[in-house]
């Protein structure tokens, strides 16, 4: 079953909507504002899955992305600019600590107005266009995005084009916590990864690639999280997952000591694992939980960080001849 309601209304008079769409096994609703995915429930489960906000206003003013549509560079491009087709393009630098655009800017996809092209009992689809020149980027880049329930999946599927070339890198910002309880510390991960990237410092100059093996960035077995957040002080780095976008395949999953498990499938390249350590939101969120450190956990599918600036990194520029899909499946299930 589907349902629409008024979320709220920005201060230019725009009406942003929720969305609710669900299937035997799962509900969500998302809002308009951002592309958000602000609730998801599994059926026998109390607790929602992700974290979330109560109004238009806490989003607006108290919201670190969550559960945001990003773009339209998800990530880092360090250093605030990037040079395409013999012309340098400065950027819109954002990131608090470091001279870098982070997510596309400050008035990214995840602040945008979206507009609902389709709504089904078990899917929605919304579009917006990012315009030439917000954040310094070239071309206009139209995006489709639709969530859709798939028996236990929620499935995201975001579709972009542009008419000037231009880097484009869209991603889901979702914060799991599959157990309801005040942090993730206790869930277990499992990334398919060998290497990772190590970030040396905020302008990204040495941005390594570097195995995992007999480091606590390897999760090729499932692990607790919370010891190795104690150790490392916490993620916010990208696992390589292949070198180019690949057909659908498994990359991670995230198991609760309830027994709730997520198994992560994906197109994209990397996978960004944010432990979210420096969280405390000041608002009330679902259930009027308070959302501190760790409180959510992302695993972000997109391409590698900076990969506009490193030769060796899978492709980051979209083409007026191109259209750019990216896909992420997240499925549930319960032991």
């Amino acid at each position: 079953m589907t349902s629409q309601t008024i979320f709220g209304i920005l201060p230019d008079g725009r009406t942003v909507h929720s969305v609710t769409v669900s299937n035997d096994i799962l509900k969500a609703e998302l809002i308009t504002w951002g592309a958000v995915l602000r609730d998801l429930r599994f059926t026998g489960v109390d607790p929602p899955l992700v974290l979330g906000l109560n109004s238009l206003d806490d989003y607006r003013q108290h919201s670190p992305n969550f559960g945001s549509t990003v773009g339209r560079v998800a990530n880092r491009i360090f250093g605030g600019s990037f040079e395409l087709d013999g012309q340098t393009y400065a950027l819109d630098c954002n990131e608090p600590d470091g001279p870098n655009c982070l997510h596309g800017g400050k008035n990214g996809t995840s602040t945008a107005l979206w507009h609902i092209e389709e709504l089904r009992d078990d899917a929605v689809t919304m579009t917006m266009t990012d315009t030439a020149g917000n954040a310094g980027f070239p071309g206009d880049v139209k995006i489709r995005a639709e969530f859709s329930l798939q028996g236990a999946s929620l499935c995201v599927r975001y579709e972009s084009t542009t008419n000037a070339a231009t880097p484009a890198n869209i991603a889901h910002h979702a914060y799991f916590n599959l157990g309801g309880g005040v942090d993730i510390r206790d869930h277990h991960v499992q990334i398919s990864a060998d290497t990772c990237l190590e970030i040396g410092n905020q302008s990204g100059a040495s941005l390594r690639r570097i195995s995992v093996e007999g480091t606590d960035y390897d999760f090729r077995q499932s692990a607790e999280v919370g010891p190795r957040i104690q150790r490392t002080g916490g993620f916010d780095n990208n696992y390589c997952l292949s070198n180019e976008r690949q057909t659908m395949r498994p990359v991670a999953s995230l198991t609760a000591p309830n027994g709730l498990t997520m198994d992560m499938a994906s197109t994209e390249p990397g996978l960004q694992l944010y432990t979210a350590d420096k969280l405390n939101c000041s608002v009330p969120g679902l259930q009027e939980r308070h959302y501190g450190a760790n409180a959510g956990i992302c695993f972000e599918t997109q391409n590698w960080p900076d990969a506009v600036n490193q030769p060796d990194f899978p492709d980051a520029i979209l083409r007026p001849d191109q259209k750019l899909v990216q896909e992420t499946h997240f499925t549930f299930r319960k032991d």
